[in-house]
């Protein structure tokens, strides 16, 4: 009983992570190197996956062992920190990029597809849209984790295309949920502006530069006082809500959730995230992001007040560079 059981959540941990549009078929196929009868088999439960098999399906979806498990510790809820190469990527670098875009594209059929993230660093599928912003935070992430001994020049920075079309694709991709809550560290443009003069003032980034980033940054700041105005996506009318957190916070969380799956995201160095698949660290994450909120201003549609104020605000420290 407790091997049938296994099965059918190693089955439902399959289905979580293969795309939609995918066949679930064909992806086991590619995966195992068996033939389509031998899948057809483990699917109906006929015959039980290896232990090599499920070494290799998790491995390749990046399934947890603990996930299908249902090991119950909590010293041993499944993390994995996804460290993908953003400058000069590699072609395992865009597998993981695909895989993320194809977990991002399937909420647009999830009518219960939420986000909610609380953040003291703009969230990326808003700046993407500006190029020498993104260019900005590929410098950064190479400075803080490159292990090149030589100096990092911004000017040196370079966005391939294909990663390019990658983060157009995220943009898009985000905007599928139909509710999206967001928590800004009420610091959130004064930590950005104090790494651009620090950067600035190193001589790593040259005079001419910082001042088309900070016209981008102006941009940026009229796009977000726009969505909060209106609160919704104006393509396809998903919602969007911005609160401004009264007190600050050092890490970063997010979470997704549709069709009772579920990821959470805590940031690591810069660009990249401790991830996790487990309802109980969802479940831990939203409590936490829902609590943030009470100690948080809404901005969306109510709080003109206060929006105003804070945009100003971002403005002026916009401007200080």
């Amino acid at each position: 009983m407790r091997d049938l059981l296994l099965h059918q959540d190693l089955l439902k941990a399959i289905r979580a992570r293969v795309p939609q549009k995918a066949n679930l078929t064909n992806v086991l196929v590619d995966i195992l190197s068996i033939d389509k009868m031998a899948v057809h088999r483990r699917l109906r439960g006929e015959v039980s996956f290896t232990f090599s098999e499920i070494i290799l399906i998790a491995r390749k979806l990046g399934i947890s062992l603990d996930e299908f498990a249902q090991v119950d510790s909590l010293r041993s809820k499944p993390f994995q920190l996804k460290m993908t190469e953003h400058v000069n990527p590699q072609e395992i670098d865009y597998e993981m990029m695909d895989g993320y875009i194809d977990f991002l594209d399937a909420m647009k059929t999830a009518p219960d597809a939420e986000m909610a993230g609380s953040t003291n660093i703009i969230p990326s599928f808003f700046y993407y849209k500006y190029t020498h912003l993104t260019r900005f935070y590929l410098f950064k992430w190479v400075y803080q984790y490159g292990l090149s001994e030589l100096p990092i020049y911004y000017k040196d920075i370079q966005i391939p295309e294909r990663l390019r079309k990658l983060q157009q694709d995220t943009i898009t991709c985000y905007r599928n949920f139909k509710m999206t809550n967001i928590i800004f560290d009420h610091l959130i443009f004064y930590y950005l502006v104090n790494d651009l003069k620090y950067f600035t003032n190193v001589h790593l980034i040259e005079p001419a530069e910082l001042e088309i980033i900070k016209e981008e940054l102006f941009c940026l700041l009229e796009d977000l006082e726009r969505l909060s105005i209106t609160a919704h996506y104006k393509e396809n009318g998903h919602r969007i809500h911005f609160y401004i957190s009264n007190i600050n916070f050092d890490t970063n969380y997010s979470y997704m959730t549709r069709n009772q799956v579920y990821l959470t995201l805590i940031s690591a160095f810069v660009l990249n995230s401790v991830v996790s698949n487990d309802k109980m660290t969802f479940d831990r994450v939203k409590i936490w992001i829902q609590s943030l909120k009470r100690q948080s201003t809404l901005i969306s549609e109510s709080g003109e007040k206060q929006r105003i104020l804070f945009f100003n605000k971002q403005r002026d420290v916009i401007g200080s560079l």
